[in-house]
């Protein structure tokens, strides 16, 4: 193994690194940030310099128990959105028959 990857994975142990909110920040910045190249407002580029900061300060963050309570509620969160999307999805499904 070459130093430089030895001295990388050295530096990343304990470190958060990439779980599911993560993701999403990242997703949520690319959606930003592809709008924003066609629209071009200040406001847009404040939020993409946001969620940009947000994601660098949760990947390389030390507090692992912080960023797994944080990703813990965001996947409680998830689940709650995707089981009341799922009622309405079979809902509409119910009224087209």
């Amino acid at each position: 193994m070459s130093k430089f990857t030895e001295k990388l994975r050295d530096f990343m142990y304990g470190r958060n690194g990439f779980d599911q909110l993560n993701i999403f920040i990242m997703v949520i910045y690319l959606l930003v940030f592809i709008i924003n190249t066609f629209v071009d407002t200040l406001w847009l580029s404040i939020l993409e310099l946001i969620l940009v900061t947000v994601w660098f300060l949760r990947f390389y963050s030390k507090n692992l128990e912080k960023r797994r309570s944080e990703n813990y509620f965001y996947l409680r969160l998830q689940g709650k959105v995707l089981l009341f999307l799922g009622k309405i999805k079979n809902l509409f499904r119910k009224k087209s028959k």
